[in-house]
């Protein structure tokens, strides 16, 4: 009887944790995606996408993302390609 009492939580447990890994493998998957679309950005001076994929945070600290863009272009104007 103990058994059958034990079988059900534990398959509830079970399940809400293959959901937990299956969320972390997504994410993990995306934020390489978005990683490589920053870079990308940067390097091509694309700096509309850099902003897209920058932290919020720090795009509203510096005003919104026209001053963000801005500040960024400048910036770097002067390193060489």
């Amino acid at each position: 009887m103990l058994k059958r009492l034990l079988l059900l939580p534990l398959l509830i447990v079970l399940a809400y944790q293959a959901q937990s890994q299956f969320d972390t493998s997504f994410v993990k998957q995306n934020i390489l995606r978005c990683a490589d679309s920053l870079v990308n950005g940067f390097k091509t001076r694309n700096w509309q996408q850099f902003a897209l994929y920058s932290n919020p945070a720090i795009i509203g600290s510096m005003g919104g993302k026209e001053e963000y863009i801005n500040y960024i272009s400048q910036t770097f104007a002067g390193i060489p390609d």
